[in-house]
């Protein structure tokens, strides 16, 4: 596993397609939970925010999320990034 940031990942998101990273920010928005897993997005320190897909149980511990007026949980994600959703890019 590799930290990445999103300019690392989106200055050349072919070559990190499918690898394993660590990816480190703040929780934002709202989680947007879609069966057994959820959609939450995360922001790092450079501003760039990272759509993020997991199991239900792993985000159910996110006690904040961040807004214009309140900071969320930092968080830290561990996991294969891709740069299409698999199931829906014909890439």
């Amino acid at each position: 596993y590799r930290v990445v940031t999103t300019d690392l990942l989106l200055k050349k998101p072919k070559t990190w397609n499918q690898q394993l990273v660590v990816f480190k920010g703040e929780a934002i928005g709202d989680i947007m939970a879609r069966g057994d897993n959820a959609w939450i997005n995360v922001q790092d320190d450079s501003g760039g925010v990272m759509g993020v897909w997991a199991p239900r149980e792993q985000v159910a511990g996110i006690q904040y999320l961040g807004d214009y007026l309140h900071t969320g949980d930092f968080i830290k994600i561990k996991g294969q990034f891709w740069r299409a959703d698999p199931m829906r890019s014909h890439d």
